[in-house]
């Protein structure tokens, strides 16, 4: 334990913890302790717990993709107040979906969960302005939520190109970057210059 605070209080403004075997108790050192800007958990031993302590953390970018974060962990992680959020490859379903579309941040990363339509229709209301979510199981049902969202830059898999992109073409008041936009292919060339 003492090893860990000494780290968080040396680290300066970055501290990356991944794959280090991080736990639940240990986001409580870490939270407490570490000061900086940017923190790296990623490929650790975090669930919900771990979560809970580290939406009092201070900082603006949070790393804590390849854990085991479920709804719980994200409920508290929506009232976290950084800019910047990896939560890929956890176990978040529809009831953390909803949570975190009220997560005030401005980059949030669910690939790789088990979201389906129901947490779909919830995020394309959020307020931020990159959003992934690749690899979940929204479904048509779910892409077609994202034709009014005022996301910039979206990531969803392949299979819903045409359905969001579709309607998103006619935008006249949002950039929509294909270059980081996964589900644009690079054939297409659906650039909308904001007015």
């Amino acid at each position: 334990m003492s090893d860990l605070i000494d780290i968080c209080k040396n680290a300066g403004r970055i501290l990356d913890l991944s794959g280090n075997g991080i736990t639940d108790d240990d986001c409580k050192i870490i939270s407490k302790h570490f000061k900086g800007i940017e923190l790296n958990l990623n490929n650790n031993n975090i669930e919900d717990e771990g979560a809970v302590a580290l939406s009092k953390w201070p900082g603006t970018t949070l790393d804590l993709s390849q854990n085991k974060i479920g709804d719980k962990g994200a409920a508290a992680l929506s009232k976290w107040s950084g800019t910047t959020l990896d939560l890929s490859e956890n176990e978040i379903e529809d009831e953390g979906a909803e949570e975190l579309s009220k997560w005030p941040g401005t980059t949030l990363d669910l690939s790789q969960n088990y979201i389906k339509y129901e947490g779909a229709q919830e995020l394309s209301k959020w307020s931020g302005t990159t959003l992934n979510l690749y690899c979940n199981d929204i479904r048509d049902k779910g892409a077609q939520y994202f034709c009014s969202s005022i996301i910039k830059n979206l990531t969803l898999d392949d299979k819903y190109y045409e359905i969001a992109a579709g309607c998103r073409v006619n935008w006249n008041r949002y950039i929509l970057d294909k270059l980081s936009v996964h589900m644009i292919r690079d054939v297409c060339d659906i650039v909308v210059e904001y007015i």
